[in-house]
């Protein structure tokens, strides 16, 4: 009778001993995070339901949801302007966007009309490539031949606009002038107003689902080449954060290696993020950025060499500063350009 009782006894201690066991063979990845590091559940400030913006942050979410002691949750958002104040104050920690809104932010421009601090740089998702679209029966070739024909692009969206309006300017057409703008309130609805007919061309990236749409109803697509010559480079460089750079032929609407405007996307956190909670959420996407190619094709840009951003438009977080010096990847240009930005 009492070895039957000291066996019942121990029976919940083995019990729990077991499901410790099973805890840590079966989620090994939330160990290597600092009890207290990181808040128990974080918001992603993303574009709306239907963006790219909100198919990669669903992503990374998932990723780190999965790899950290933290649950990640996608908040989609009409605009960066409706989520900036919630990063700048802390009230949301991470999000994810384009070159020119943190960048005119962080520095009060327009449309901004007060500064946002706070925002602060992990590391760098895929990159966009973006140049105005046609229809492959077009006699459009260059950006120059649609002098007085019709360009739909988002004149309220600032991300979208400096560019857009940067490539015309470098083929020497004046928007609203040489061309005729066609305003639009997202950034689907430029390649909508091709497929409506509505325009002649429209402001898009390579990857979007509606390119791949367009292409099929309208028997092809192309994309026109952002810049041809090194003054037209300097023109659209000059416009706003951005590059040209080639996207090799394969995507649809890209029949051959073609120059386009490119820019980085931006993971973004709050400074109110802890140093080693940024640094957990940087190592994490460092160590397990191939799960998120199954998300999207476009996932396969993101590796270990284009994480860090060499012309980043806001500060980094201290926490992507130490984990990038570990890697070795800190240079002083980095530490300079740091402490420029943090001098505004």
């Amino acid at each position: 009778m009492k070895r039957t009782k000291s066996a019942n006894a121990r029976r919940p201690m083995l019990f729990l001993l077991v499901i410790l066991l099973i805890g840590h063979v079966f989620l090994p990845n939330q160990a290597g995070a600092k009890e207290g590091s990181l808040p128990p559940a974080m918001g992603l400030a993303t574009h709306p339901v239907g963006s790219l913006f909100y198919t990669l942050g669903s992503g990374f979410a998932k990723l780190l949801t999965e790899r950290l002691p933290t649950t990640v949750s996608v908040q989609p958002f009409t605009s960066s302007g409706a989520w900036f104040p919630m990063v700048d104050s802390g009230e949301l920690m991470l999000g994810i966007i384009n070159n020119y809104d943190p960048w005119a932010a962080y520095r009060g421009l327009p449309p901004y009309k007060e500064r946002y601090p706070n925002l602060r740089f992990l590391c760098t998702g895929p990159s966009l490539k973006l140049s105005y679209l046609v229809a492959t029966s077009s006699p459009f070739k260059t950006v120059a031949d649609l002098k007085g024909k019709r360009a739909a692009y988002g004149k309220g969206m600032p991300g979208q606009r400096f560019w857009a309006e940067g490539v015309l300017e470098a083929a020497g057409l004046k928007p609203g002038v040489d061309v005729k703008v066609v305003p639009t309130p997202d950034i689907v609805a430029p390649v909508r107003a091709i497929m409506d007919g509505r325009a002649d061309a429209g402001a898009a990236a390579t990857g979007m689902a509606v390119v791949t749409e367009a292409a099929a109803k309208l028997k092809g697509v192309r994309y026109l080449p952002a810049a041809t010559s090194p003054e037209e480079v300097r023109v659209v460089e000059a416009s706003g954060p951005c590059e040209i750079c080639v996207q090799k032929k394969g995507p649809p609407g890209v029949a051959e290696d073609t120059p386009l405007v490119c820019m980085k996307m931006n993971f973004l956190a709050s400074k109110q993020l802890s140093e080693e909670g940024a640094y957990q959420v940087v190592k994490a996407i460092w160590d397990h950025h191939e799960d998120l190619i199954p998300v999207h094709v476009v996932f396969r840009q993101l590796t270990h060499a284009t994480m860090i951003h060499k012309k980043p438009v806001v500060p980094y977080h201290d926490g992507a500063i130490r984990f990038f010096k570990e890697k070795n990847l800190w240079t002083d240009e980095l530490e300079k350009k740091q402490k420029e930005m943090l001098a505004e």
